[in-house]
């Protein structure tokens, strides 16, 4: 299967749209029950939709910004470096002694 005809050979004979509505509402039922932690549930959420066929993985890698991911990488190094010299606890102490 190649190209657009992989996103429609959806498992269980089930239309790709009431596939993925199903995937999204069951994955967040899961998500606000907090019994599962959120990366673990967003994680399976996107890998059945991939076993499904609603997405392939040419499609599932394409909606990945890679972008974000470095940038929100970056900054937990920076805060996890930051926070071992005080610098948090410093500017909470200075700005509860300038306040009024």
């Amino acid at each position: 299967m190649h190209g657009h005809e992989a996103a429609n050979a959806v498992i269980f004979g089930i239309d790709p749209l009431w596939m993925s509505t199903a995937i999204l509402v069951i994955t967040y039922v899961i998500l606000l029950s907090e019994k599962v932690h959120r990366t673990v549930i967003a994680l399976f959420g996107a890998g059945v939709a991939i076993v499904t066929g609603v997405l392939n993985q040419t499609q599932a890698i394409a909606g990945i910004d890679f972008n974000t991911i470095a940038l929100l990488t970056g900054m937990m190094i920076i805060v996890g470096i930051t926070k071992t010299t005080g610098v948090f606890e410093f500017v909470a102490i200075w700005s509860a002694a300038r306040r009024p």
